[in-house]
């Protein structure tokens, strides 16, 4: 993660749900949430497991499932 810059990895998390949303991709909609939810909120301190959220919701987003 970039320097542990969970402010940013929120704002992604939330940006990659509400994309995925839109285009019914719901596998990656439910890794990013789980991400947001092990973050949690501005200035909150992340939840145990947030780096596999993040490993997880990567291996949602494959190009094979766009093929």
């Amino acid at each position: 993660m970039l320097a542990s810059d969970f402010e940013e990895a929120r704002f992604r998390a939330h940006l990659v749900a509400s994309l995925a949303e839109d285009l019914g991709l719901s596998p990656i909609v439910d890794a990013a949430r789980d991400v947001e939810l092990r973050l949690g909120r501005l200035g909150q301190e992340p939840l145990a497991g947030y780096g596999a959220a993040i490993a997880r919701l990567s291996e949602a987003i494959r190009p094979e499932l766009f093929y």
